[in-house]
Formats: structure tokens, C-alpha cells, sequence
């Protein structure tokens, strides 16, 4: 394995790419796990793969190989915990906003939908919405005319 660490860090240095293939049946779980560290990336099952569990040649080949180990791994399980909360509260956010848009959307939208009273489902559509309001008084006088019930502004 000291190969595969040394041809990475080289080719990474030559700006190049290799396709080192090796087949699980083939080799034991010992070899396959250092192949795994011992690549940047990994293809598995037909899909291209950044290894999180990728050791670098410098902490695979150096001194204090276990240490090092921990340290790194240490350190990528508190990247992954802030990762992780970023993306929640990303998501918190954007749940909280597309509920907003909602609630907008829904005073808005549900006024254009012909009910006379400005209600649906619940919703007072007509509570600061000054041109759904004139929206559909002058819907009700249209209605009112084509009964022939509308009375002409004075």
C-alpha cells in the first residue's frame, strides 16, 4: 500500500488521474480497507465517490500513523457535526420562508377564486387586501347586473 499512497500524492502533484481497479471478491477486506484509505476517490457501484475516508500519503506512510489517525478522524467528525447543523438551519430557514410565501399565496390566491364572502377554507381573504376587496365588489356588481338587482351609484 505504500505504492498506492505514494502514486496518489504523485499524481496529484503531476495533475494527473489513474483508475486503480480491485475486485472485493479477489482481495481481503485488510487490502481493500487500505485501498480505500489510500485513494482521494472512490467508485463504488457505478458511482463516483469523494472518500471521506481518504488517509493522506503524509499521515499513511509517516510516524505516529494511529495518532494521526485519531486526530483526523476526530477532527472530520466535528466538520461533519457543523456540516450537518449548517444544513439544518438552512433548511429550518427555508421551511419557514417557503411557509410565509404560503401564507401570502394564500390570502392572494385564494380571493381570485370566487367565493362571495372572501372565506376559503378558513382564510379571511379580505383583511388588508385592499385590491382583493375591490376585486370582488366588483365581481358582486357584476353579478348584481346580470340579475338586474344593481343599484347605480348616486
Amino acid at each position: 500500500m505504500e505504492y498506492e499512497s505514494r502514486l496518489t500524492h504523485t499524481l496529484s502533484e503531476s495533475n494527473c488521474s489513474a483508475l486503480c481497479q480491485y475486485n472485493r471478491r479477489l482481495f481481503p477486506p485488510e487490502l481493500i480497507l487500505d485501498v480505500i484509505r489510500t485513494h482521494p476517490m472512490v467508485i463504488y457501484d457505478s458511482t463516483v465517490c469523494q472518500n471521506l475516508y481518504h488517509v493522506p500519503p503524509d499521515e499513511f506512510l509517516g510516524t505516529n500513523r494511529t495518532a494521526r489517525e485519531v486526530e483526523r478522524l476526530l477532527t472530520n467528525i466535528r466538520e461533519r457535526a457543523r456540516v450537518e447543523d449548517a444544513l439544518r438551519e438552512q433548511l429550518t430557514e427555508r421551511k419557514q420562508a417557503e411557509e410565509a410565501l404560503a401564507r401570502r399565496a394564500g390570502r392572494v390566491g385564494s380571493c381570485h377564486t370566487g367565493h362571495d364572502d372572501g372565506r376559503v377554507d378558513g382564510l379571511d381573504c379580505s383583511r388588508d387586501q385592499p385590491t382583493t376587496r375591490r376585486r370582488r365588489n366588483q365581481r358582486q356588481r357584476r353579478f348584481a347586473l346580470a340579475r338586474g338587482t344593481h343599484s347605480k351609484p348616486k
